[in-house]
C-alpha cells in the first residue's frame, strides 16, 4: 500500500558565502544599536512587544481547534435536522456535512487532523484528499462519502489508491508533513492507514442515522469490513459507538 510515496527529502548542503561587505568595528556597534533602537517607531516597538509568547501558542492553537470543532458540530446539527425533514442538501453541502463528521468521528478517537477543516456547509468545495489524521505517530489518510457516493476513477488513478494519494499529499498537508507520513510507511506500513468515512442519510427506525468506516488498500478498493462507528439522532447528536478496531488501527 502506498508503495511510491517518495522517499526521506535529500538534505541539500548549504554553501558558505563570505560578505560583500565591510563589517563596523566591535567598538562601534553599540553605538549603532542605540541608534537603530531610536529610529524605530514608537508603533513599530508596541506592535513587537505584545505579540504572543512561545509558550502560548500551543494555546492559541487548542482554542482554534475548540473552535473549528464548535463550529463544526453547529453545521452539523442544522444539516441533520434538515435532512430530517425531508430536505435535501445540495451537492456541495453533502460534501461538506461528510468531511466535518469524519473530522468529529477522528477527533473522538483520539486523533489531530492535519488538513485544512471545512467549518460551514457552505464552505468552497476542494479536490484531492478530504482527511489525513495524526495519533501518536500513527496516520490515517481518508475519504469522506456520502449516500450512495463511491470512489471514483481519475487519472492518477482510482480514488484512495497508492498513486492518487502521492499526487495529492502534499497539498494537503504541505511537504513537510507529508514527508513524515511518507517516512512512517516505509518504517512500517501499518504506521499509516486509508479508509473511507462513509455517512448513509436514510434513518433506521428510530430515525437515527448511521456512518461507518471501511478500509481500502493500495489500488483504491475496500479490502475489510464496514464498522458501523457512529449514529446521528434528528437533532444532529452525535452517538460514538465502540468500533471492533484495537488501538494499533484506532
Amino acid at each position: 500500500m502506498l508503495g511510491n510515496f517518495e522517499t526521506r527529502a535529500e538534505q541539500s548542503e548549504q554553501s558558505k558565502m563570505s560578505t560583500l561587505f565591510q563589517r563596523p568595528d566591535r567598538e562601534e556597534l553599540p553605538h549603532l544599536g542605540e541608534q537603530m533602537e531610536a529610529m524605530k517607531p514608537e508603533s513599530e516597538v508596541k506592535s513587537f512587544d505584545s505579540r504572543p509568547g512561545l509558550e502560548e501558542l500551543p494555546h492559541l492553537e487548542e482554542k482554534d481547534a475548540d473552535e473549528k470543532s464548535e463550529k463544526q458540530i453547529e453545521e452539523i446539527q442544522k444539516a441533520i435536522k434538515r435532512i430530517a425533514n425531508g430536505e435535501e442538501l445540495t451537492t456541495a453541502e453533502k460534501g461538506n456535512l461528510c468531511e466535518m463528521m469524519m473530522d468529529q468521528y477522528y477527533i473522538s478517537k483520539g486523533y489531530t487532523p492535519m488538513h485544512a477543516r471545512v467549518t460551514s456547509l457552505e464552505d468552497k468545495g476542494h479536490q484531492g484528499i478530504d482527511g489525513v489524521y495524526e495519533k501518536d505517530g500513527k496516520y490515517v489518510i481518508v475519504d469522506a462519502k456520502y449516500g450512495t457516493a463511491q470512489l471514483g476513477e481519475t487519472q492518477d488513478g482510482k480514488q484512495m489508491s497508492a498513486e492518487w494519494i502521492d499526487r495529492r499529499l502534499d497539498d494537503a498537508v504541505g511537504k513537510e508533513n507529508a514527508d513524515k507520513i511518507r517516512d512512517a510507511y516505509e518504517d512500517d506500513p501499518k504506521n499509516v492507514l486509508t479508509e473511507v468515512y462513509h455517512f448513509d442519510p436514510e434513518p433506521d427506525a428510530n430515525g437515527n442515522m448511521h456512518s461507518d468506516v471501511y478500509p481500502v488498500d493500495e489500488n483504491g478498493t475496500k479490502c475489510g469490513e464496514r464498522n458501523q462507528v457512529e449514529a446521528y439522532d434528528r437533532d444532529g447528536t452525535q452517538i460514538i459507538r465502540e468500533d471492533d478496531r484495537g488501538d494499533d488501527n484506532a
